[in-house]
């Protein structure tokens, strides 16, 4: 019985212990070469960790294009001749939208991409897991016992 209750325990600690915002590593610089051709990104998806340093550059395809990060307030052009840098520090975690910012043709309007910005904390899954195991199992030796079974 001591035993079941030292490694409830245990487990209940590790469990609990998940949901603490802990950074899953160190912040790093993460690099991205993004085209730009009317009327599309690619790539269109960009993920990063929060407290990653961002730097994006963009090269244009075919006409000049430019780049606003919406919640960033970020913006770059870039020429066919010429990249453009974005460079900042993803700060804040969530799901933002970036689009051309200049007029480069009729299907503009749709040319947008999307960057994530992860919130860099261990997932809880794992913890949840393994608590409802253990308790399962106390449960199920209580069972065992209160029945008469042995062994």
């Amino acid at each position: 019985m001591a035993l079941a209750i030292v490694v409830l325990l245990s487990v209940l600690a590790v469990a609990l212990g998940s949901y603490l915002p802990m950074p899953l590593g160190q912040p790093k610089t993460r690099s991205f070469n993004l085209e730009a051709r009317q009327w599309a990104y690619t790539p269109e998806r960009l993920r990063v960790n929060k407290g990653d340093r961002v730097l994006i550059h963009l090269e244009a395809q075919d006409v000049t294009h430019g780049l606003y990060l919406d919640g960033y307030g970020q913006e770059t052009f870039a020429y066919p001749d010429e990249k453009g840098k974005l460079e900042f520090l993803a700060d804040k975690p969530g799901v933002y939208r970036f689009r051309c910012s200049v007029t480069c043709g009729p299907l503009h309007p749709f040319m947008i991409g999307q960057l994530s910005v992860e919130p860099n904390t261990p997932f809880a899954g794992g913890g949840i897991a393994i608590l409802l195991v253990a308790v399962g199992a106390v449960g199920w030796g209580f069972w065992r016992k209160a029945n008469g079974a042995s062994g």
